[in-house]
């Protein structure tokens, strides 16, 4: 019986602080807050360089949109199409290693349906959980930025 609690606890721990993709709307529901997130997770860029994590503005900026176009590739090996330029907002928070803690998103209203976010969000897991960040400087932090995903033209 203590083994099969000890089991039940350890996959509960692992759900509440594991990597994880999510809506803002289900961070919330989830009692994620944001703006202590916010708190804890610098800038990966700011106008204030004594306020970023990055000094080297056009590595950073390189590196995340390598980012987003890995995940694009990872997104089409899956299968997973628009149908259309999809706008959505994004704020990712990165952990020192370069993994990502939370990948968080909004797609603007009546851009997919529910049933297209759902897999979009599945694959955002599954791809969130071996990516890491190129670049790195050992401190948490977060990237905020919106979005056009693009129909792949064959």
């Amino acid at each position: 019986m203590k083994i099969y609690l000890l089991c039940i606890f350890l996959t509960l721990t692992g759900l509440c602080y594991g990597q994880a993709a999510m809506t803002f709307d289900e961070a919330l529901a989830k009692g994620i807050n944001i703006e202590k997130l916010d708190k804890e997770y610098k800038s990966g860029i700011h106008s204030d360089t004594s306020l970023a994590v990055f000094k080297n503005v056009n590595e950073y900026i390189s590196a995340y949109q390598s980012m987003l176009q890995e995940l694009g590739k990872h997104l089409q090996e899956k299968g997973f199409k628009w149908s259309k330029p999809t706008k959505c907002f994004n704020r990712i928070y990165f952990a020192e290693n370069g993994e990502v803690d939370y990948f968080l998103f909004n797609f603007y209203q009546d851009e997919i349906s529910i049933e297209q976010e759902e897999i979009f969000k599945n694959l955002l897991n599954d791809f969130i959980q071996e990516y890491r960040f190129p670049i790195r400087e050992d401190e948490k932090f977060a990237q905020c930025s919106p979005v056009n995903y693009k129909p792949v033209n064959k």
